[in-house]
C-alpha cells in the first residue's frame, strides 16, 4: 500500500507541473523516450484528480487549447476532457476567447461558388451599353435607363416620330421575337453535290433556326435585348435550348407534342440546296400557352415581331390574336407572313407588316406590288413595308401614301436572311421613334447588309450601305 502511495504522489506531481512541462501549444513537443515513458502514467493520475475534485488551477492547466500538444506528449487525453468537463460553461468560454486568435472568433464568411461569380458577369456583360455598340452605329444616344423588369431594359423614350403607333414612353423591355415555326438549321458543306450518289460529308452545324430567332440574332448582335417566343417538341429540343443560350439570346419556349422540323442546307461552290420541311401541327394548347405568354410579356416589351411560316393546320387567326394582344398592351407589332394570315394581322391593326413580293401577291392577288400593298394598307391602320429583293422595298400607308427606296448599289451574296433583318430594322426603329422615311431607310440598309453576311441572322456593316440608299416619293 505504502508503494502504491508513493507512486500515486509522483503521478499527481507530474499532474500539477503541467504549465511547467507543457508551456505554450505551439511548444515542440518532448521526444526523448524516457520522457514519454515517464509521462505515461498521468493520464490516470488525471482522472483520479477529476473524481477527487480537482481545483480550477488543476483545470485551468488542462485548458482545450492544449488538447493536440498534450495529446503528442503522451496524456492521455480522456483525463484532460474530463478535467475541461468540470469547469463552469462561462469560465470555458473566457479562457477560450483569451487563447484562440481574433480570426477564429470573427463570424465566417461566405464567398460564392466561382461558377455563380462567372454566371453573373455573363448576364451583367450581356446588357446592352452604349459604348458597347459597334463603331459604325450613329444612332443617337438613348435617354437614361431605368429600373430593368425580368432582365429586360427600361427606359424613357423620345417623343414620338412615326406615323405609326409606338411603345409606351415609359418603358423600354425587350423586343419579343414570336417563331411560329421553329426549326433546327442543318449546314452541309461540299465540293460538290451530285444526285444519285453517296456522299461522305463532315460533320454538319446545327442550330436554333426560324424567321423569328433570325429576327432575334441580328437584333442581338445590334446589342438589343431580344426574347424568342415559339412551341417546341421532340428529340432537338435540347440543341434548340442550348444554341440560344450559347448564343445570349433569352428565351420563353413552350414544349408541345409536335417535334420541331429541320431544314437542311447543302452548300458546294455552284450554290445552296435547301430542304426545308414545313413542320407537324401544334395542337390547341400549345398555340394558347403561347399566346398566354404574350399576354404576360406583351405590357413591358418594346415591340413584337412575329415571324416566319405556319405549321399545317393553324388557326387561321393565330397572327391576328397576336397582333391584338400587342395592341391591347400598347406595344408596336410587326408581322411577316403570308397569305390568309397577313390580311388578318392587318385588320387587327398591326403596326407595321413587311411580306415580300410572293407573300403580297398570295394575299391580295394582282401582279403590281404598289397596287397590291396599297389595297392590304387599305384594310388596317399601319403601314404595309413590301420587300421587292433588287428592285428595293415599298413602304405604303393607309391613305395611299407611298416611297420607294432603292440601293443604288451592286451585291454580292445570298439573300436569305434579308427580310429577317427588314423586320429587326423595323422593330428597333419604330418604338425608337423614328420617321416613315428613317424607318424605310433603315430596314433597306439593315436588308442589305445581310446579303453580305456569312449566314442569315447576321448583317454587316450598314453605314456605308446606307449612304447608297435612296428614298423616292410615289404619288
Amino acid at each position: 500500500m505504502r508503494h502504491e502511495r508513493d507512486a500515486l504522489d509522483r503521478h499527481t506531481q507530474v499532474a500539477g507541473g503541467l504549465d511547467a512541462q507543457v508551456g505554450h501549444p505551439h511548444d515542440r513537443a518532448p521526444r526523448a523516450g524516457r520522457h514519454r515513458r515517464a509521462q505515461a502514467g498521468e493520464g490516470e493520475a488525471a482522472r483520479l484528480d477529476a473524481v477527487r475534485g480537482a481545483g480550477p488551477e488543476r483545470a485551468h492547466d488542462l485548458r482545450e487549447p492544449h488538447r493536440g500538444r498534450l495529446d503528442r506528449g503522451g496524456l492521455d487525453l480522456q483525463g484532460a476532457r474530463l478535467l475541461h468537463a468540470a469547469q463552469p460553461l462561462a469560465q470555458r468560454l473566457d479562457r477560450r476567447r483569451a487563447v484562440l486568435p481574433r480570426a477564429a472568433l470573427e463570424p465566417r464568411r461566405c464567398h460564392p461558388h466561382p461558377s455563380i461569380l462567372e454566371h453573373t458577369f455573363e448576364r451583367v456583360n450581356r446588357r446592352r451599353r452604349v459604348d458597347d455598340r459597334p463603331a459604325w452605329d450613329d444612332r443617337a444616344t438613348p435617354p437614361e435607363r431605368g429600373r430593368p423588369r425580368r432582365g429586360g431594359q427600361m427606359a424613357t423614350d423620345a417623343d414620338a416620330r412615326s406615323v405609326a403607333p409606338t411603345a409606351d414612353s415609359a418603358t423600354r423591355g425587350p423586343i419579343l421575337c414570336v417563331t411560329t415555326n421553329p426549326a433546327i438549321d442543318i449546314t452541309y458543306t461540299i465540293d460538290e453535290l451530285r444526285p444519285g450518289v453517296s456522299h461522305r460529308v463532315p460533320t454538319g452545324l446545327a442550330r436554333a433556326g426560324g424567321k423569328g430567332v433570325n429576327v432575334a440574332r441580328v437584333l442581338h448582335q445590334q446589342h438589343e435585348d431580344a426574347m424568342v417566343i415559339a412551341p417546341i417538341g421532340g428529340p432537338v429540343q435540347a440543341i434548340f435550348v442550348h444554341d440560344l443560350d450559347r448564343s445570349g439570346i433569352r428565351h420563353r419556349l413552350v414544349e408541345v407534342d409536335a417535334p420541331t422540323r429541320r431544314t437542311t442546307a447543302i452548300v458546294t461552290p455552284a450554290g445552296t440546296t435547301n430542304l426545308n420541311e414545313t413542320g407537324e401541327a401544334v395542337d390547341a394548347r400549345g398555340w394558347e400557352q403561347l399566346l398566354d405568354i404574350l399576354r404576360e410579356e406583351a405590357p413591358g416589351a418594346r415591340a413584337i415581331a412575329s415571324s416566319g411560316s405556319l405549321p399545317p393546320e393553324t388557326p387561321a387567326h393565330l397572327c391576328a390574336s397576336i397582333v391584338e394582344i400587342a395592341v391591347a398592351a400598347g406595344t408596336p407589332v410587326i408581322v411577316d407572313v403570308g397569305g390568309e394570315q397577313l390580311r388578318h394581322a392587318v385588320a387587327a391593326g398591326a403596326t407595321a407588316v413587311k411580306p415580300n413580293r410572293h407573300e403580297l401577291f398570295d394575299a391580295m392577288g394582282g401582279a403590281d406590288p404598289l397596287d397590291a400593298a396599297r389595297r392590304l394598307a387599305a384594310l388596317g391602320t399601319g403601314t404595309v413595308f413590301a420587300s421587292l429583293d433588287v428592285e428595293g422595298m415599298l413602304a405604303v400607308l393607309p391613305d395611299g401614301r407611298a416611297w420607294h427606296a432603292r440601293i443604288h448599289q451592286v451585291l454580292d451574296g445570298n439573300p436569305t436572311g434579308a427580310g429577317d433583318a427588314a423586320v429587326a430594322a423595323l422593330a428597333q426603329a419604330i418604338p425608337e421613334g423614328a420617321t416613315l422615311e428613317e424607318q424605310l431607310a433603315r430596314a433597306t440598309a439593315w436588308s442589305a447588309a445581310a446579303v453580305l453576311a456569312a449566314q442569315a441572322g447576321t448583317i454587316a456593316d450598314p453605314r456605308e450601305l446606307a449612304r447608297h440608299i435612296r428614298i423616292t416619293p410615289i404619288g
